[in-house]
């Protein structure tokens, strides 16, 4: 079975701010349940759009790309990788 990576977007449920966008290759459920545990993240959040690919590169320049564009405020952004 081919693999495939997923472009997410975590919004506020009230405001539909995003708040973080990430990747994961695996069940967005099961990364779901790693953002709960973490402490910098609200405790309620909606999953957004959600953008499935089959290239690892092409879901990284996806998520990079909206990184940029919508600036999250849980997202940690490192200057040489935003371009």
């Amino acid at each position: 079975m081919k693999k495939h990576y997923r472009v997410y977007y975590l919004l506020d449920p009230l405001t539909g701010e995003i708040l973080y966008i990430g990747r994961t290759s695996r069940k967005i459920k099961e990364r779901m349940k790693e953002h709960r545990k973490e402490k910098r993240l609200p405790r309620e959040l909606l999953v957004g759009l959600c953008q499935r690919f089959t290239i690892s590169r092409d879901s990284k320049n996806a998520e990079t790309r909206a990184i940029k564009k919508h600036c999250p405020k849980f997202n940690r952004i490192i200057s040489h990788r935003i371009r």
